[in-house]
């Protein structure tokens, strides 16, 4: 013959001074449970939680200075140059016309290819980093309405 055995869960609803450590404990097991408690942990000065911050998407600049990009496209436009005539008092010569493009960011397309992977390496962390967040903000809000909910408003 098999016993079972009926557990309940219940919810503490702060009023009063004395349940206040039954609640921060429910509190607390929930926020590990979505871990985010180092973020909302009541006993820690709020100066020193962590803030939960989005992550940037990755840029090409993380992976080769503009300076470098820069030089690649001087290089590029060394080998296409098309001479044009310049007048000078001794007459016409021919000086090339050299137009590199500073300002454009980098394109995917200007990196070599160690340096693609890099940044196709960088945007897969990026990807796996923001589901984090937005689960981690998603948890955060859950918190938020549940200490809203299990706080007694004359508290």
């Amino acid at each position: 013959m098999s016993e079972s055995t009926t557990t309940t869960c219940t919810t503490v609803i702060i009023g009063k001074g004395e349940q206040y450590e039954p609640w921060i404990h429910q509190t607390k097991a929930t926020a590990f449970e979505h871990e985010v408690w180092e973020y909302i942990n009541p006993q820690t000065n709020q100066s020193e939680r962590p803030v939960l911050v989005e992550p940037l998407p990755p840029t090409i600049a993380e992976v080769v200075s503009m300076q470098e990009i820069v030089e690649r496209r001087r290089e590029k436009a060394l080998a296409r140059v098309i001479p044009t005539t310049s007048s000078s008092s001794s007459g016409g010569t021919l000086t090339p016309t050299l137009e590199v493009d500073t300002v454009s960011p980098p394109r995917l397309s200007e990196l070599e290819a160690e340096e693609q992977m890099t940044y196709s390496m960088n945007v897969r962390l990026f990807e796996r980093a923001i589901k984090q967040y937005d689960r981690k903000a998603a948890a955060m809000r859950k918190m938020c309405s549940r200490i809203q909910e299990t706080v007694a408003p004359n508290y």
